[in-house]
């Protein structure tokens, strides 16, 4: 019987190639493409009302156009409910995994320009340039694996955006007073649910502009550090960090 103890699986789940990670935004991806269809769906569904929602008698009669517009409606706001439902149920998971994400590219771009002397100055049979060079694949796999969600949800973000766009083409003024209730209602509606962002637990907003604050945060992460390379404390946890993340390589590959 084959025991695993512990160092074995969390080599597996948290060293490269990051199993877990990989897990984790499969998983988190899968579930966005859904709510992404879905509203997708929705917008396609605007294309088969009649242009500047005349009634048709051949086709589309005022009531039809009310009760269709009506039912988007409310499938809008079940996606909205939906959306709620996923920021309260993945935002610990999404805020934890940013978290973890953020420190460990922190970490790994740290290391990369404090030792870049050491790989100026190494021999073609050091190892250093191999472990940097793997080193910034891991970590660009990690920083990869954050901007596939952070896209998935502007895809989203981008087909809400597209349902207002549809409500305000239309001339408000020339429709029938029911469409215009059905109008208003949904613009009112998406005013209200626009405070539905899928956020990380309500710390912060996933979206676009989270890419350039990773990176910014890095950048000044990294300045403040190397600032402060030379202090007592910051040389013994570099020190520590690195035998540490030694000797654990070491022990996966064997």
């Amino acid at each position: 019987m084959m025991v695993l103890d512990l160092h074995t699986l969390t080599s597996i789940l948290f060293a490269p190639p990051f199993l877990l990670d990989y897990v984790i935004t499969c998983f988190l991806c899968y579930f966005l493409h859904n709510l992404h269809v879905r509203f997708w769906t929705l917008n396609d569904l605007w294309e088969c009302l009649p242009a500047e929602l005349v009634g048709d008698h051949d086709k589309w009669t005022h009531i039809d156009i009310v009760l269709f517009m009506e039912k988007m409606r409310l499938i809008n706001s079940e996606l909205c409910d939906l959306l709620k439902q996923f920021t309260m149920g993945f935002g610990p998971l999404i805020l934890a995994f940013f978290t973890f994400s953020y420190s460990c590219l922190l970490l790994g771009c740290f290391f990369m320009v404090t030792r870049f002397h050491v790989l100026v100055g190494s021999g073609p049979l050091d190892g250093e340039a191999e472990r940097q060079i793997f080193n910034v694949l891991f970590h660009l796999e990690i920083f990869l694996f954050m901007v596939s969600i952070i896209v998935y949800v502007s895809f989203i973000d981008e087909q809400r955006i597209k349902i207002i766009s549809y409500l305000r083409s239309y001339k408000i003024s020339k429709l029938h007073m029911d469409v215009k209730k059905q109008i208003k209602l949904f613009m009112s509606q998406i005013s209200l649910s626009g405070l539905d962002q899928i956020t990380a637990f309500g710390v912060f907003d996933v979206n676009l502009n989270l890419i350039t604050s990773i990176l910014v945060l890095i950048i000044t992460g990294i300045t403040t550090v190397i600032q402060m390379v030379h202090d007592p404390i910051t040389v013994k946890v570099f020190n520590d960090t690195s035998v540490y993340l030694e000797s654990f390589m070491k022990n996966t590959t064997t």
